[in-house]
Order: structure tokens, then sequence, then C-alpha cells
């Protein structure tokens, strides 16, 4: 989808990106077990989770002119994980 749309918007100079987030500690998964985010931080090349600023940076960094060139994208922001 984005890689399509990033196409049919393009020639308007709109850019089109996605982020992708891994095991990122939030409100939202506060509610897990410890041993459970432990085991799944273990299961990253990293070897932690990933904390909310990280993923921010990223979409920053694709909402700024650093990158002016960059369309169709997707960026993992999960510690390797995708690689695994």
């Amino acid at each position: 989808m984005v890689r399509n749309l990033a196409e049919e918007v393009g020639p308007s100079g709109i850019r089109v990106n996605a982020v992708g987030g891994g095991m990122i500690l939030t409100d939202v998964n506060a509610f897990m077990p410890q041993t459970l985010k432990d085991q799944m931080a273990q299961s990253t090349p990293l070897r932690r989770n990933g904390r909310p600023e990280e993923v921010a940076s990223a979409i920053l960094f694709l909402a700024s002119d650093q990158a002016a060139f960059i369309t169709g994208a997707y960026l993992t922001v999960d510690g390797g994980n995708f690689i695994m």
C-alpha cells in the first residue's frame, strides 16, 4: 500500500513512508509479565525492547528534509527482529 500510494502521489511532491515497530515498551503492553518482555528482548539481535522515543526519532527523520529523496519505504524499528 505504501509503495502504491508513493507512486501515485509522488509526482505531486508528496512522500509516503511507513514505520513498523517491534516490541516497544508502552502503556499498551504494561500488563504483560516481565518474563515475557524479557524473552521478547532476548529474541532480538540488540537483546532489548524498544522505547517510544526511538520510533519517534525514525518518524521525525522520515518527515525531515534529510529524507527528501526517500519515498515508498517501510522502515522497521525493531532491534533487528525482522532479520531473525
